[in-house]
């Protein structure tokens, strides 16, 4: 029966270190997923704080849009306004002029939209 026994102890002994060795590479597999789980919260992370650090440029870029078409509009504002006065003031200075120039125009528009009105039929 000690052939039996040295048998039977040798079998434990082979289990035993198996069971030590797969504990091993289960410890190791575990180790690789939680490291792709790190890695993949990591990239996460770091795209939101990318998209997080482009809205805060973004509305940056909106306020100095806002600010320029604020200045622009003030700049041409200013020129508009003095051609308009000086329009208003040849008009109101020699009006027989431009209300003849005023009814060749619309009598031109009147023909042209006239002879195109036939065309189409």
């Amino acid at each position: 029966m000690t052939s039996n026994t040295k048998v039977t102890d040798e079998l434990r002994a082979q289990v035993d270190g198996t069971r030590e060795q797969l504990g091993r590479t289960v410890a190791a597999l575990a180790s690789k997923a939680n490291m792709k789980a790190n890695v993949a919260s990591g990239v996460k992370d770091r795209v939101a704080g990318g998209a997080t650090a482009l809205k805060g440029q973004a509305t940056a870029l909106k306020g100095q849009a806002t600010a320029l078409t604020g200045q622009v509009r003030g700049k041409a504002a200013a020129p508009a306004r003095h051609q308009a006065g000086r329009a208003t003031h040849v008009v109101r200075s020699s009006p027989v002029p431009v209300a003849a120039v005023s009814v060749l125009v619309a009598t031109a528009a009147f023909i042209l939209l006239r002879r195109r009105n036939r065309k189409e039929r």
